[in-house]
């Protein structure tokens, strides 16, 4: 199943950006998987630009312990060595400082079969928070067994 919904920190501005892009239920009625696309790039170079910066930060409002998302995995595409492809990393790492996590990055972003064998194989006690390019989180999601997928649109 997936559906789209809002969260934010300021609601309206958080998710246009931001947007949740999906929700997949598994039918093991294990984890939930909520996928993201990373935080605004700048524009020249990698990284995020300071509105990414500032929108990651806010992923630790949204997601935090106190949430009911009950995130306990955290899935970023592969960065880099030259510092590309860094962007979903660095969109979640302030969360996964404040919880604490490592943030798994054994996928590279054009391996949305990996993506769905680690999901597959998850045992964890909670849900899985995926952040990718938003040119691959349809592939992503058909790997996880939604048919029907939608396209994420290079700006929301």
């Amino acid at each position: 199943m997936v559906l789209g919904f809002c969260v934010g920190c300021k609601t309206d501005v958080f998710f246009r950006y931001f947007l949740l892009l999906g929700l997949i239920t598994l039918t093991n009625a294990t984890p939930t998987v909520y996928l993201i696309r990373h935080g605004e790039k700048p524009v020249s170079g990698s990284g995020l630009n300071p509105q990414g910066l500032k929108r990651s930060q806010c992923l630790v409002n949204v997601f935090s312990a106190k949430s009911h998302y009950n995130i306990s995995h955290i899935m970023a595409q592969e960065p880099q060595k030259s510092g590309k492809q860094q962007r979903p990393y660095d969109t979640v790492k302030p969360l996964a400082l404040s919880l604490n996590m490592t943030i798994d990055t054994s996928c590279q972003r054009d391996d949305s079969a990996c993506v769905a064998n680690v999901v597959g194989n998850y045992t964890g006690p909670g849900n899985i928070l995926i952040c990718w390019e938003h040119k691959r989180l349809t592939d992503i999601m058909m790997a996880l067994g939604d048919a029907n997928a939608p396209t994420y649109p290079d700006k929301s």
